[in-house]
């Protein structure tokens, strides 16, 4: 059951690829161009301006070339580049710049009406032209242009929504809407009825909410307009005096409503069954000009509406208006946001989906954005590359497309992008019509035959001759066996036989493997050659591609797959892991976080060199037909190791405890224990053990310990934890043990722990300890504790910088007397006084002079010898635990340790 399971998904995801390039014939549609920013009026220079009449010069190029862009639009409306059909109607998102000021040369001057005909009767969505007032000389001259320019588009409708260049000071009253609506009611009088203007935004200033919206014929989708040319977030002009703060909450007033206004029109759209298109000018994105400028100066530039937002949002707008906007655009009747307003001259910028903006739960879907290239060259006349242009739109049902074309100034042409396909137009979605429609082509339906016998063929062939899935799998550690005995030996001569029979005729695998492939071929030919001649197909040829492809996919997918089977088999021995520790002083949440998952990235990224080894001998393994896969060699070898060094870390530690021994007995010490009044020491009078901080750094352990020592781990509270952790040297006395009487106590620090400072963290080197770590919260009173004094030598000692190559360890020399740890270095106490007394305090500044020599220093080992046996011994285990596990040594070597 298994086995066939696994035929048909295999089956299915290699014929998906052969289908899915048959795609059903698509309905034509509607297509509409939508466009964005022509400029075709540019904000005059000033006449007191010093360079006014560069100014005046550079306005005038700009605008001629504004002019010939969006004139070089229309032509290509006959047939469009790379799709040849005409839209049906034109989408301008706003800016087309009748609201900057008029030229300095207007003056007053009026111009009576200009009869003209009777303009046709207005589509549903526009309302009638209102008789305007007589309009400045300069402002008729606009009206004039902007007729010519709109009458030679071949299409006849043209629907718009102002943007913050279309209306006077970008202010939201009715005031400013009013002018803006009699300047384009002018225009659709001298426009007659060639050309049909569309304002969408007119239900915003007080008229019926039919002039808001408009459906598209023969689709779903209904556009919707949205008024947000007064959403700028702008920086104030020097010489624009200071905002009226009731303005301003009046603008913002405005500014809700309108967006109450909007959500009704999508709430209507909805009832109606239709899918939204909003038509609008600015998008509720990252300004990439504003954002540029602030991550390169580190200044804020523009006015912020929300003090939670960053100061780079195209909108300055109240929070309501916010989070109105994203509860509307993401709900299920709005499948698009059509908008423009930016003038950045790369073109990975109008690109969805927009992966340079910021993503935030606080910003509506970005995948419901469209963005068009602007028309205009404001702001890119001076770039060494422009990204200008429009894009295209095509409905179909409740399907939309939207690409975007390029325009080459030096040509006066447009380039469209390499189109793109939705998801819902992806491959899954082919597939399945193709597989429905295989039979319709003879040719097809040949093909696909063939295809499904190969495919068979190939992977019966590799299941029976690769033994896929292999029919045992051995652990990653194995068992060990006991020897073979004699009545168990082998049989040479049939073992000698089996392995011969792999180079007889028709017993290999690849010999296997073409009888395979001939059962296919013979399949192949059951069928009659009148039906592959009809189809135009080469049956055998075609049919012996086909299996040697499938094969060599199978076997290589299934040797992929053990392999990755078998290196986290592997993780799940070589595990690592890094400690969650506390914040260090002075450091933020994110400081903490950052650096912990940088360490435990990175100590993922070295650990996966021995699973990268056993996958790669695994997929090897299987490709050659030995499928039988050998993962616990390298568990035993990781092991073996592991043994290797621990018995290593044995020797080294017996030496160094002989050797200790030895120097306290020689005749040389002898003098001074006995002015100590302590006899010479015993074999357990010294202990020598060697420790480890564990993968997780929360503690260390004993790897190599002397009998009777406690196998108990030291924690995060201890002096051997902060020792090997810090990588300092530390040492303490803790007074007589075995000797209640004995008068030592009274004279060593560990009495006046309260005032010994283990460790000065005042750089926050251990996580979650304070400024100054003490003895007394740090010292751990063992069970049993039958020594007065210790001393922990970190390993490694010269290398602390190197935290991922060295794994952290340490020597812990106890001692049963005090005197005997004071009979081998010099210096280990200095003399503290105060007012009131003075008491022995512990020389740790100078704790780098356990293993120096020089008599000079304060702090100095007596001896040279043991100058030399510790200074060996510290090199050599810093480089035999180099890269040692410890969550090995724990699972695989500890149980077996006698304690």
């Amino acid at each position: 059951m298994r086995g066939r399971i696994l035929i048909v998904l295999i089956l299915c995801l290699l014929l998906v690829p052969c289908v899915a390039c048959q795609s059903p014939d698509e309905k034509p549609g509607v297509w509409f161009v939508h466009a964005t920013d022509p400029h075709l009026f540019e904000e005059p220079a000033k006449p007191d301006d010093k360079d006014f009449k560069e100014k005046e010069e550079i306005r005038k190029v700009q605008e001629d070339l504004n002019e010939k862009a969006f004139r070089a639009m229309l032509g290509t409306f006959g047939s469009l580049p790379g799709v040849g059909v005409k839209p049906d109607f034109l989408v301008v998102t706003g800016d087309f710049g009748v609201g900057e000021r008029e030229p300095a040369d207007s003056g007053t001057q009026t111009v009576p009406p200009s009869p003209s005909p009777t303009p046709a009767p207005a589509p549903s969505g526009v309302p009638a032209p209102a008789p305007a007032a007589q309009p400045p000389k300069a402002q008729a001259a606009r009206i004039e242009r902007l007729a010519q320019i709109l009458g030679a588009s071949p299409v006849r409708d043209l629907y718009f929504v102002p943007g913050n260049n279309d209306i006077r000071d970008e202010s939201a009253d009715a005031e400013s809407l009013t002018e803006e609506r009699a300047f384009f009611d002018e225009v659709q009088k001298k426009l007659g009825g060639k050309v049909v203007l569309h304002d969408l935004t007119g239900c915003y200033l007080a008229g019926p909410v039919s002039q808001c919206w408009a459906d598209v014929p023969g689709t779903t989708f209904r556009l919707v307009g949205f008024p947000s040319y007064s959403f700028k977030n702008r920086k104030p002009k020097p010489d624009e005096p200071a905002p009226d703060p009731a303005k301003a909450v009046e603008k913002r007033r405005i500014q809700e409503q309108q967006m109450e206004t909007f959500a009704g029109l999508v709430q209507q759209a909805a009832a109606a069954g239709k899918r939204v298109l909003v038509l609008t000018h600015i998008a509720e994105l990252d300004d990439p000009f504003t954002r540029a400028q602030e991550e390169s100066t580190g200044a804020k530039l523009y006015a912020k509406g929300d003090p939670d937002r960053p100061s780079w949002s195209a909108w300055d707008v109240s929070p309501a208006v916010f989070t109105k906007w994203k509860d509307v655009i993401n709900g299920g009747t709005v499948t698009g946001v059509l908008a423009g307003h930016f003038h950045d001259s790369h073109r990975e910028t109008y690109r969805p989906p927009y992966r340079w903006a910021r993503r935030s739960l606080d910003r509506a879907d970005l995948g419901k954005l469209f963005l068009a290239p602007p028309l205009a060259v404001r702001k890119q006349d001076t770039s060494p590359f422009q990204a200008r242009g429009f894009a295209l739109v095509h409905l179909t049902g409740d399907r939309m497309t939207h690409r975007l074309y390029w325009f080459d100034q030096a040509s006066s042409s447009f380039t469209p992008d390499p189109e793109r396909r939705r998801p819902s137009e992806g491959m899954a979605s082919r597939a399945v019509s193709g597989l429905w429609q295989v039979g319709t082509d003879k040719e097809n339906l040949a093909r696909a035959a063939l295809v499904a016998i190969a495919l068979i063929a190939a992977l019966l062939t590799a299941i029976a001759t690769w033994e896929i899935p292999p029919s045992t799998t051995k652990p990653a550690l194995p068992v060990a066996s006991p020897p073979p005995t004699g009545n168990s030996a082998p049989d040479s001569s049939a073992s000698a036989g089996k392995k011969d029979s792999s180079f007889l005729p028709f017993q290999g695998n690849f010999a296997r493997t073409v009888i395979g492939g001939l059962g296919g071929m013979a399949a192949v030919s059951f069928v009659e050659d009148s039906y592959w001649k009809d189809a135009g197909v080469s049956p055998k040829a075609h049919y012996l591609v086909l299996f040697v492809a499938f094969f060599l996919i199978i076997l290589v997918t299934s040797s992929v797959y053990q392999g990755a089977v078998e290196a986290l088999r592997s993780r799940m021995v070589l595990r690592q892991a890094s400690a969650w520790s506390g914040r260090r002083r002075g450091e933020s949440k994110l400081a903490q976080s950052f650096l912990y998952w940088g360490r435990r990235f990175w100590r993922w990224v070295l650990s996966l060199r021995s699973s990268a080894l056993i996958f790669l001998d695994t997929v090897f393994n299987v490709i050659q037909g030995k499928n039988q896969t050998h993962t616990a060699v390298f568990g035993e070898e990781i092991r073996n190791l592991h043994w290797s060094l621990v018995w290593a870390a044995d020797r080294l530690r017996e030496d160094l405890d002989q050797k200790i021994l030895a120097i306290l007995n020689s005749p040389e010490v002898k003098p001074f224990l006995d002015s100590q009044k302590v006899k010479s020491p015993k074999d357990e009078d010294i202990r020598v053990n060697i420790g480890v901080l564990s993968t997780d750094w929360s503690s260390v352990s004993y790897v190599s310990w002397e009998r009777g020592s406690l196998g108990k781990p030291f924690d995060q509270h201890s002096v051997a934890w902060i020792s090997i952790y810090a990588g300092i040297a530390r040492w303490s006395k803790t007074g007589p043990c075995l000797n209640a009487n004995h008068a030592l106590w009274k004279d060593v620090y560990a009495a006046n722990s309260q005032r010994v400072v283990l460790y000065d963290n005042g750089r926050g080197d251990v996580p979650g300890e304070p400024a100054e770590v003490l003895l007394s919260t740090h010292y751990q009173d063992r069970p049993s504790s039958d020594y007065e004094a210790f001393v922990v030598l970190p390993v490694p000692w010269s290398r602390r910088g190197e935290v991922l190559d060295y794994q952290r360890a340490g020597i812990l020399i106890s001692f049963r007397k005090a005197a005997y740890m004071d009979a081998l270095w010099e210096g280990l106490e200095q003399t503290v006084k105060d007012d009131k007394k003075s008491w022995k305090a512990p020389n740790y500044g100078a704790w780098k002079g356990l293993l120096r020599l020089n008599k000079e220093e304060t702090l100095h080992i007596k001896s040279p010898e043991l100058h030399a046996v510790l200074r060996q011994a510290v090199d050599v285990l810093g480089e035999l635990f180099r890269y040692f596990n410890p969550t090995v040594f724990e699972e695989q070597i500890r149980p077996h340790l006698k304690s």
